[in-house]
């Protein structure tokens, strides 16, 4: 229709925003993460281990979070953050929570 973008103008004016939110992320990066600790404390949100060293996102950026509001930042630790990516935390919980199963012996060395 007349008027309306072309698909593929939308996916890049979409792709340009993502890169603004990435590129203020990466400037108030530093100023930001003392606030969160000191709002939130030192523990990781996703896993509860009580060394958070970055700062993770509750909304990702590519989902439209926004890239510096104290209310979108919380600690986290580096392989949750890296984990999680752009998946939200409920997902990335009940992934984290299932565990392989044991591996049954081959043999029963013990007789019983």
């Amino acid at each position: 229709m007349p008027g309306e973008p072309a698909p593929a103008e939308t996916a890049d004016a979409r792709t340009d925003a993502v890169g603004d939110r990435r590129r203020a992320w990466n400037r108030a990066r530093d100023r930001l993460y003392p606030l969160v600790i000191e709002t939130y404390g030192p523990t990781c949100w996703l896993c509860g281990i009580a060394d958070a060293t970055t700062t993770d996102h509750v909304v990702p950026l590519s989902a439209g979070g926004h890239p510096t509001a104290l209310s979108n930042l919380r600690p986290s630790c580096r392989p949750c953050n890296s984990a999680r990516q752009d998946t939200n935390a409920v997902t990335y919980r009940a992934k984290k929570q299932r565990r392989p199963a044991t591996p049954r012996p081959s043999r029963n060395w013990f007789g019983t």
